[in-house]
């Protein structure tokens, strides 16, 4: 085995043991209408969950978000409650 066939199979061997670095996709973010239209429930609905405080919101100034995880934990919620 020539010294380059020897390097080639080390870099080989490096990088299949070297664990894969992905950057996490950040958080989807809904309006509240589009978070209403997901769970197929009204606005006004979201509104008293989020007053309740059974719905956990991102504020930006005035615009208020919904991060897809929480609408997964509200579906989460509402089948254990079923």
């Amino acid at each position: 085995m020539s010294e380059n066939d020897m390097v080639t199979e080390q870099l080989a061997d490096t990088v299949d043991e070297s664990p894969l670095h992905t950057v996490p996709e950040p958080p989807r973010l809904y309006t509240m209408e589009e978070a209403a239209d997901r769970l197929r429930v009204s606005r006004e609905y979201l509104y008293r969950l989020r007053k309740s405080g059974d719905l956990i919101v991102v504020k930006f100034g005035r615009r208020v978000l919904v991060e897809s995880a929480e609408i997964d934990r509200v579906i989460a919620a509402a089948r254990t409650a079923a």
